[in-house]
């Protein structure tokens, strides 16, 4: 039986736990390196997430068809209940729960990402964490990554340290639950300072670029309670075996930390590494009986299962799209992209990719039909977009772009309005804004736009860079 019930000879029973070995090392692998461009559209995200997805629910069949098993580490398992709680709370009461719930697409780390991860560490604290071998190759691959994340973005580069001062005045505002996981694209605009639009030439923050930070804005108090804690297990753990390999490889990872964010392989390699560390460090225990595993695991493995499919379908539908756009096949790139939205999950969309790329076809066409059945199709996708949008500010500009290509001009003044409203200190809305107004021939409200864009821009007034 697959979640079977008859106790395991003791043969199989370490073939059982050989073979979960193998498949959280293969699980940990794919999610660091997998990458798949041209085979999908999101090729640095979905193989990643797909892998965790479909590795943990491997992981908990193998898991759930032992009668008896070690018990998992109880600090760890109550910090884990304890991140799994602020998710759900902050969750709860963010202002795009979707997008929350589900993930945004420059990283799918939404809520039940994370729990999905957080599950993952939790199967190789209680099942897999003997092996000391495996604990200082973690080791070595956490120590690996943060030389590569330090090679990538210099730690003290930029404006990093305006951006910190303006995160934590956002997060002061949602002290206790924060803001919820995956809205800081679209939340932090309104806090962000003049002094920092002007520093950065015009980027646009994904990520207050600290872990403790994203943390402490996604989760609150809470939820930066927590992940203090695992980081305090872990060290204590590793110091309490006496393992230099695994408490430098856990310091290297909480000093990485301070200048990148969690996304999928980072935030699985610190839990694996932890969960490794905590159970290392426990005093070997007779298997005992777990009953409500073999009971709950059938239904998590259909959720992952069920999670994995929708991402790994809806993102081949998108990269159809995009195949049969470039061939010009614009009724068959209407029906792959009703497909997609048959697959999609909540939360972030492709729809400004979408609106973009039948801008460009209205634009690139001499043909009157098609130019007008494009833009018609952009228009609707960018009014789309403005459902829990990931980047609401983005969204308006966009919109406001298929305006002006309609020749509508008092729709495109009243979206560039709006982005303005979601992206106060935005130079590029602020510089649409002034041509349109010029258009009108108001050219003092042109001029005053104009000066604006050129004031965020700052030191980047000669050749701003370009829109992400």
């Amino acid at each position: 039986m697959l979640f079977g019930s008859e106790p395991m000879p003791g043969f199989l029973n370490r073939a059982n736990v050989t073979g979960m070995a193998f498949v959280a090392a293969l699980v940990v692998a794919v999610v660091a390196l997998a990458t798949a461009p041209g085979h999908a559209f999101y090729f640095d995200i979905t193989p990643k997430v797909v892998a965790l997805l479909v590795g943990t629910a491997v992981l908990l069949i193998l898991a759930a068809r032992r009668r008896e098993s070690p018990r998992a580490p109880r600090l760890f398992t109550a910090l884990l209940v304890l991140n799994g709680a602020s998710l759900a709370l902050s969750t709860a009461l963010s202002a795009n729960r979707p997008l929350s719930a589900y993930g945004g697409s420059w990283r799918c780390f939404g809520a039940l990402v994370q729990c999905a991860a957080m599950l993952f560490a939790w199967l190789v604290a209680r099942y897999w964490g003997t092996r000391v071998g495996v604990a200082r190759l973690a080791a070595v691959l956490a120590l690996a990554a943060l030389i590569a994340q330090c090679e990538r973005q210099p730690p003290w580069s930029g404006a990093r340290r305006l951006l910190w001062r303006d995160t934590l005045s956002m997060a002061a505002k949602r002290p206790l639950a924060g803001f919820g996981p995956e809205v800081f694209l679209g939340e932090f605009p309104l806090f962000e300072s003049k002094a920092l639009a002007q520093a950065a030439h015009g980027s646009i923050y994904e990520s207050p670029r600290n872990a403790f930070l994203d943390v402490l804005i996604a989760q609150g108090s809470i939820g930066l309670l927590a992940l203090g804690g695992l980081c305090a297990a872990g060290l204590a753990a590793a110091w309490k075996r006496r393992d230099a390999w695994l408490a430098a490889a856990l310091a290297a990872g909480i000093v990485g930390l301070q200048f990148t964010v969690f996304y999928l392989p980072t935030a699985l390699l610190f839990l694996t590494a932890i969960a490794l560390a905590v159970r290392l460090a426990e005093k070997p225990e007779a298997p005992r009986p777990a009953p409500v595993l073999g009971v709950v695991a059938p239904f998590v493995v259909l959720a992952l299962l069920y999670l994995a499919l929708r991402l790994a379908m809806a993102d081949r539908e998108l990269v159809l799209t995009r195949r049969l756009l470039a061939a010009r096949d614009l009724r068959a790139t209407t029906a792959e992209y009703e497909t997609y939205w048959f697959w999609r999950l909540p939360g972030a969309s492709a729809d400004v990719w979408y609106s973009r790329s039948w801008m460009d076809v209205a634009r690139g066409t001499a043909d009157s039909g098609v130019r007008t059945q494009a833009l018609a199709i952009a228009d609707e996708a960018a009014g789309r977009a403005l459902v829990d949008a990931e980047e609401p500010f983005l969204a308006w500009f966009n919109l406001a772009q298929a305006a002006i290509l309609e020749s509508d001009f008092d729709a495109a003044e009243q979206d560039l309005r709006a982005a303005i409203a979601a992206y106060p200190n935005w130079y590029l809305p602020h510089r649409a804004l002034a041509q349109e107004l010029l258009r009108q021939s108001r050219v003092t409200e042109s001029q005053q736009e104009t000066d604006l864009a050129l004031e965020l821009l700052g030191n980047a007034r000669k050749g701003p860079p370009e829109l992400r």
